[in-house]
């Protein structure tokens, strides 16, 4: 049962070290990085700037290097282009979440049904082990009371090892459901202001776009 009990607490402790240490602070550094803007056209002037802070940050970096191939930023040296903020072409939610992130914990997800399991393992096996043992010493004549007691105290023992197993596993569940909660509320909150600072346009409008040039383009060629 102590064993259980130490191993149980040390997952729990390296569990929330990793969320308050590590994941908490990139995320808050990611929005406190993005709420220094407040319009498209402030982001798109310091576009370079962000991609530099955002490129720097652990596991953020990978959401973001994925999500900016899906972006398309004016030219400049364009004419048509000169009043165009940048745009995605898809959401943000594809790109930033915990799995892209990499601060998904998949071996501690399953931590809370291997106590179960091992607390139920070590009491059934440990109560077979000392019913064979009672009733090797009853068929042998043996002190038939101090058996008794033996087995009542066995059986006690182990159950307080699945008790502890059950205990730790309904408390890493509830941490678990905890930090996801708070982590994809994180995310959310990223996508919803990136969102705030392009301009989504679909495949669809791109298309649009496109025949409109096209049209452009034959116009002044029949022009001419």
């Amino acid at each position: 049962a102590l064993v259980i009990l130490v191993i149980g607490l040390t997952i729990l402790c390296y569990l929330l070290y990793k969320w308050h240490f590590e994941q908490k602070p990139l995320l808050n550094k990611t929005l406190v990085i993005l709420n220094n803007y407040k319009t498209a056209e402030d982001f798109d002037e310091a576009y370079d700037e962000i991609d530099d802070q955002l490129s720097s940050l652990k596991g953020i970096k990978t959401c973001w290097g994925e999500f900016t191939e899906t972006m398309i930023v004016p030219d400049l040296n364009n004419p048509h282009e000169q009043d165009e903020v940048i745009q995605n072409t898809v959401r943000p939610q594809e790109y930033f979440s915990t799995e892209q992130s990499g601060f998904d914990t998949p071996l501690i997800k399953i931590m809370p049904n291997v106590f179960v399991g091992i607390g139920l393992a070590v009491t059934f096996l440990g109560l077979i082990a000392v019913l064979t043992d009672t009733t090797s010493t009853i068929k042998a004549g043996g002190d038939m009371q101090g058996a008794v007691q033996t087995l009542l105290a066995a059986t006690s023992a182990k159950f307080y090892t699945s008790f502890f197993a059950l205990a730790m596993s309904i408390v890493l569940t509830i941490s678990l459901k905890l930090i996801s909660t708070r982590r994809d509320e994180l995310f959310q909150e990223i996508c919803e202001k990136i969102e705030a600072l392009v301009k989504f346009v679909s495949q669809e409008g791109i298309g649009i776009k496109q025949l409109q040039l096209m049209k452009e383009q034959k116009t002044q060629l029949e022009t001419f």
